[in-house]
């Protein structure tokens, strides 16, 4: 009873400190609802317009099956807010209290900040169930909620942020005990809901999910020494997870629409084998060690609090493990499955050690497969937070008494907080500083279009939209004055069907079969004009569009 009190003390002001860390970092302004500046106002990255007006999109339409359809920034067709990287479960949520919120309203911050909570919570948590040390374990919090790939990620790929969701699916496999009545019951249904949260949040976490839900069985079986034990545990759990899972990302429409699975990328956003200590940009201390720009995705970085623990927790586990203890396969097989089998996801078939590279050759079919989640360096993600709770836990555990283990602590913070602060400070005049969008599509013809047109027809090439703060800021223009778009930047590429239907829409015009729509808004985001197309051509703050008639 007293450890079960323990573990929820841990849980919660685990997360009340994370969550106040968050507030220290980003401030308090990206948590009210009405202010969407901050989202709009960027030119370094156009990743929180997408999201944020994915969710705006998906509010202002109508009310369809699947449940996350959404018109008018792929007209004449429709698609997911999955792909727009809004967080699908809080779209639709909120969605549901539209007739209650006002005009302009944002959840980026909330979600933000629930991701600190669970983040902080989960790992608290996760580690009083080794040490039973609540203060202790809450202050390891801290750790998470300032770890480099949170920070990273947080109010970039927003999404990304939920990484909570990899400590929890820890927490259920490692620290959580079986029931005496077998694998099933409550602990399925959780495997079930984690999975489910991970398709309606970034289904990048999916596999995360299923592969640390993996290693929970096969430890599982190889404890109970039983094949059909193991057997029916995989069919109880993993059945009604993927059901369910299929069953919900069908709803919201997961698999609607000519929307690619696999995208470019496999082997260039992968993880390098020395990113556990290379910081990128975001350490005061160390440089920025050789590697490829794109490696970003597979950013893994300790910090130098944790890297100086490393070493600490090993010798005190060393010191304090009994020698007697017998090697329990049922533990440390999965976990070698666990570390190798996530290490080699994120490496990609493109080995990359520093500034050197060989490719592993590897069938089409299986690098298809794997190009479903291009951006494989992610998947380090669960041994990079494994491996941060190892080491607290190591430190609480074996330091002896629990004021030694929280002064160890509370240094390799201090020197965790020195490495970080330089980026932590560009965050928070980043996001606690107020900020105003100003729409630079200023010509008194923009008021004119939006009075007198229906559509933007982004051409020749609508992949032009794609990274660029020119696409985002017309479909913020097109949203605002409820004009339609035939692309605008998505999570998976759809420009090749468009790109299709807008080739035979221009050579209709040219042929004379067909004259331009009288509704529609030609821009070319190349900046050049199409003379052979009957159109009248306006150079309007730096866009070249072109119009049937007179503006």
């Amino acid at each position: 009873m007293k450890s079960n009190r323990h573990l929820w003390i841990s849980f919660i002001f685990g997360g009340l400190l994370a969550a106040a860390a968050f507030v220290c970092i980003y401030g308090f302004r990206v948590l009210i609802p009405t202010y969407d500046d901050w989202l709009l106002f960027t030119r370094d990255g156009v990743d929180n317009m997408q999201h944020y007006q994915g969710w705006v999109a998906y509010r202002r339409s109508p009310w369809q099956f699947p449940l996350g359809l959404t018109e008018g920034i792929l007209y004449p067709d429709r698609i997911s807010v999955i792909y727009t990287d809004s967080v699908p479960l809080f779209a639709f949520i909120f969605k549901l209290l539209s007739p209650l919120l006002p005009e302009t309203f944002q959840y980026f911050g909330i979600f933000g900040l629930l991701c600190a909570f669970l983040l902080g919570a989960f790992s608290a948590a996760f580690i009083c169930r080794f040490t039973d040390r609540p203060l202790f374990s809450s202050l390891c919090a801290l750790f998470f909620a300032t770890a480099f790939v949170f920070l990273h990620r947080m109010f970039y790929h927003t999404a990304l942020a939920a990484q909570w969701i990899v400590v929890a699916s820890l927490f259920l496999w490692l620290a959580v005990p079986y029931k005496k009545e077998g694998f099933g019951g409550v602990r399925a249904v959780s495997w079930t809901l984690l999975s489910v949260t991970a398709i309606l949040t970034e289904a990048y976490f999916l596999p995360m999910v299923w592969g640390i839900m993996l290693c929970d069985l096969i430890a599982y079986g190889l404890g109970k020494k039983d094949i059909r034990s193991f057997a029916g545990a995989l069919v109880i759990t993993m059945g009604p997870a993927a059901v369910f899972t299929v069953l919900i990302g069908w709803c919201f429409g997961l698999f609607y629409g000519d929307v690619q699975s696999s995208g470019l990328g496999l082997g260039v956003y992968t993880f390098n084998l020395i990113n556990f200590v290379n910081p990128f940009w975001m350490s005061s201390v160390i440089p920025w060690l050789p590697s490829d720009f794109f490696q970003y995705e597979g950013l893994a970085y300790l910090g130098l609090g944790v890297l100086g623990l490393i070493p600490v927790a090993v010798v005190l586990w060393i010191r304090g493990r009994s020698k007697d203890e017998p090697v329990d396969i049922s533990m440390w097989l999965p976990l070698v499955i666990f570390f190798v089998g996530f290490s080699v996801a994120a490496i990609s078939p493109v080995v990359s050690i520093g500034d050197h590279r060989f490719t592993v050759p590897i069938p089409d079919t299986l690098w298809e497969l794997w190009s479903t989640f291009r951006s494989c360096g992610r998947m380090i993600w669960p041994v990079y937070y494994l491996i941060i709770l190892a080491v607290c836990t190591g430190l609480g555990r074996y330091a002896g008494c629990e004021k030694v283990a929280v002064s160890i602590l509370m240094a390799a913070l201090v020197i965790q907080m020195y490495d970080a602060h330089g980026y932590i400070e560009d965050l928070n005049e980043k996001f606690s500083t107020p900020h105003e969008y100003v729409s630079s599509l200023r010509d008194p013809k923009w008021d004119e279009i939006g009075k007198n047109y229906e559509h933007i027809a982004v051409c020749p090439d609508v992949h032009d939209v794609y990274y660029t703060y020119e696409g985002e800021e017309l479909e913020y223009f097109a949203l605002q004055k409820g004009l339609t778009m035939n692309i605008v930047y998505t999570a998976r590429e759809v420009s090749k069907q468009v790109n299709e239907r807008m080739e035979k829409e221009l050579d209709a015009i040219r042929s004379g079969e067909a004259g331009p729509d009288r509704k529609t808004v030609y821009v070319f985001l190349n900046g050049k004009k199409d003379k052979s197309l009957p159109l009248n051509y306006y150079k309007l703050n730096g866009y070249t569009i072109g119009v049937a008639g007179e503006l």
